[in-house]
């Protein structure tokens, strides 16, 4: 969480400097974040896409393939996560898609973490 926080700071801080935003760390570190809670709610190391696949907390196909579509943004859009795919990009990231992307990947965790009870 203490890396999600930090690029967190990072991307307000280009928020305001009215600079570019360049920092796609922020969206990076959310997805990072959503894998890792999956995997720790499997007891084992897994991509987001194979943690959504073995976890059974679904009410519905269409939310598990919800966050698997948006994993693989993450992993396609070039730079993110990985190399990407260049021909996959449509146009470049604004702030506003790194901010909500990184904002449905931490709301996502709830259903990712099985350890937390909403009663």
């Amino acid at each position: 969480m203490t890396d999600f926080e930090e690029s967190y700071s990072a991307f307000v801080l280009d928020l305001k400097s009215n600079k570019d935003f360049k920092n796609l760390l922020f969206a990076t570190k959310a997805s990072n974040y959503a894998e890792g809670v999956a995997s720790f709610s499997l007891n084992r190391n897994e991509t987001l896409g194979k943690a959504c696949e073995a976890l059974s907390i679904w009410p519905h196909a269409a939310i598990k393939d919800s966050i698997k579509n948006l994993y693989k943004f993450c992993s396609d859009y070039p730079s993110l996560r990985h190399s990407g795919n260049p021909s996959s990009k449509i146009r470049d990231l604004e702030s506003k898609d790194t901010m909500l992307v990184s904002l449905l990947l931490i709301s996502f965790s709830g259903y990712l973490n099985t350890q937390v009870v909403f009663e």
